[in-house]
């Protein structure tokens, strides 16, 4: 366990908490001279500080005067490298205490220089009373007795042993004699009744035979190894079966990459790939295949909302999907609907619309793209979106169209006229019975009724 994520943050970490700090004081060999459980620290293990000897006088110069001092200047050196030593360590966990200590609890350490200084005056503040501890174990240890869910068994299974030995330390009646190992098999009872059965009549066995009967730790252990095996038997993957955990915190086991995941609705509801959705790749609309107007809104105030870079790849997974299909459509399209143009004035050059409803498509191109023009296969007649393309007067409309931006009008019909650059010089074709929407992405030739006309 990484010492750097135990803090001292509440009355609940003081156990896990001090006994990190007594793990490292043992270590350097201080722990006996800063327990706060003792009343005063023991003086034989804290080194008093060596006095350094004085050299002989001037007039003191024999030989053995000599001696003496240079025994007890040796004596003085490996004395002060052993308490400037101690006095390193000790120093070095009052700085570790402080360090792992929440920020709240500072108020308590003001005015504290020593290590022992600091642990008594935090286990006075902060530390839980036996008495207190005793009802918070108590309290625990009922729960315990009740079987978990199976993602979490193998926590239940570490809380035992956790709590088992918090109530030795406590002497609780919980774990005297075999009371916690009869308490552990008989949650067990309702789950795993074999086993449980079977080890209780063997504790009676060995009670009665004078032996030792199986520690909890023994029956813990047991238990989860039969567990696995059984896992294991049965094809199911420990990481899936059982949660493993890391300080009492639950680990989710990752998801293997090549395990299939289930489908999510998709934009218009209906539960398949968006790439299969004929709401928004029309070639996967199928023969007689209808739109419906309320779905197909849903769905482009749902594209609308997303992301510019999600935007961006539904265009090319658009375009990937679309090829030169006739009718392909991708992030929206234009199809007439509705409005029979038979009320309309007769013009000889006009194809009938009724009966055929003509459509035109447009990838989601930027908005600088608006001036420029696309011839596109799958489009079905001209479009164009500002009033400066065309040549002579629109003819007025009231026919209404899908988009992807929902339900809009066509203004109406004209010839529109647009220059052509070739090795030659610069061309102009008329297009004629070109539709003028307003606001439209791009404009459209289509490639269909160029070929049409020949």
């Amino acid at each position: 366990m990484p010492t750097e994520n135990v803090i001292l943050s509440s009355p609940a970490a003081w156990e896990a908490w001090i006994q990190i700090i007594q793990a490292k004081a043992e270590r350097k060999r201080i722990w006996g001279i800063i327990d706060p459980s003792k009343t005063d620290a023991n003086a034989d293990e804290l080194l008093p500080e060596p006095t350094k000897p004085v050299p002989p006088a001037a007039d003191d110069n024999t030989s053995t005067s000599k001696i003496t001092w240079k025994m007890a200047y040796d004596e003085y050196k490996d004395n002060k490298v052993q308490f400037d030593k101690q006095e390193e360590s000790l120093q070095d966990l009052r700085i570790f205490i402080l360090q792992t200590l929440d920020a709240k609890y500072t108020t308590y350490t003001y005015g504290i220089s020593s290590a022992r200084g600091l642990l008594t005056k935090l286990k006075k503040s902060i530390a839980p009373s036996d008495e207190a501890r005793r009802n918070e174990i108590y309290n625990l240890w009922q729960k315990q007795k009740h079987y978990p869910a199976e993602q979490t068994v193998e926590k239940w299974l570490m809380d035992w042993e956790t709590l088992y030995s918090d109530a030795s330390r406590l002497r609780l009646p919980e774990a005297a004699d075999n009371r916690a190992q009869i308490d552990f098999l008989l949650s067990l009872m309702g789950k795993h009744p074999e086993f449980a059965g079977y080890w209780r009549q063997e504790i009676a066995r060995r009670t009665d035979a004078k032996e030792l009967a199986p520690s909890l730790a023994d029956l813990v252990s047991k238990f989860r190894m039969q567990r696995h095996e059984k896992l294991a038997s049965q094809g199911k993957d420990p990481l899936s079966a059982y949660a493993t955990t890391l300080q009492g915190q639950e680990i989710k086991p990752k998801a293997k990459a090549n395990s299939p995941k289930a489908l999510k609705p998709c934009l218009c509801g209906e539960t398949h790939l968006w790439r299969n959705c004929p709401y928004i790749c029309a070639d996967k609309r199928p023969t007689g295949w209808q739109i419906d107007t309320e779905i197909q809104e849903k769905v482009k105030e749902a594209l609308e909302q997303r992301h510019p870079k999600s935007q961006e790849r539904i265009r090319k997974m658009q375009e990937e999907f679309q090829g030169p299909t006739p009718g392909a459509i991708s992030a929206f399209a234009v199809a007439f609907s509705g409005t029979d143009r038979s009320s309309t004035p007769d013009r000889s050059s006009t194809p009938d619309r009724s009966s055929t409803p003509p459509a035109a498509f447009s990838t989601a191109l930027p908005y600088q793209l608006r001036n420029s023009v696309i011839l596109d296969s799958g489009a079905t007649t001209h479009v164009f979106n500002a009033a400066h393309w065309f040549e002579d007067n629109i003819e007025q409309t009231n026919t209404t169209c899908y988009t992807g931006k929902g339900v809009e009008s066509i203004t109406g019909f004209g010839t529109a006229k647009i220059s052509l650059e070739s090795s030659n010089g610069v061309h102009y074709a008329m297009l004629s019975d070109s539709a003028y929407i307003p606001g439209f992405n791009v404009n459209i030739v289509s490639l269909r009724k160029l070929n049409a006309k020949g």
